[in-house]
């Protein structure tokens, strides 16, 4: 929510400014203005991550877009969840070592940081292997 008021402030200071406003679908597609589908990017790195996300149900603790539940939100600390990622932290994460690789670290750090962004997937239909929802 708080991307879409940004860029529609934006935009609103930019048509009084008279400036042009592109109307490129795809420009809109993250934050769902303008007709695209708010679901986000559907493919790279954030949206593999994304997919980890919710696949590993770690949006049950820590949110569904991370902004904190049981467990805390950890999009600011993108390139450290490695080490909790595997070897688990406290009582209440779980370890994850041999069932996520390296390479899945990375996507879900890409994830973290695409969060609040207009580059943050934010589909739910994590098993399609393009998301349609």
């Amino acid at each position: 929510m708080k991307s879409t008021t940004a860029f529609v402030l934006v935009a609103a200071a930019a048509v009084l400014a008279g400036a042009a406003i592109p109307l490129d679908r795809g420009a809109f597609a993250a934050t769902g203005v303008g007709g695209g589908s708010g679901l986000g990017p559907v493919t790279g790195a954030a949206a593999e991550g994304r997919k980890l996300w919710l696949k590993l149900n770690c949006s049950g603790c820590h949110g569904a877009h991370d902004e904190g539940g049981m467990g805390p939100s950890i999009h600011h600390e993108a390139d450290d969840v490695a080490e909790a990622v595997l070897q688990g932290k406290g009582e209440g994460m779980p370890a994850y070592s041999g069932r996520v690789t390296r390479a899945q670290l990375a996507y879900l750090s890409a994830y973290l940081r695409s969060i609040d962004t207009a580059g943050e997937p934010r589909f739910t239909h994590w098993w399609e292997a393009t998301p349609s929802r």
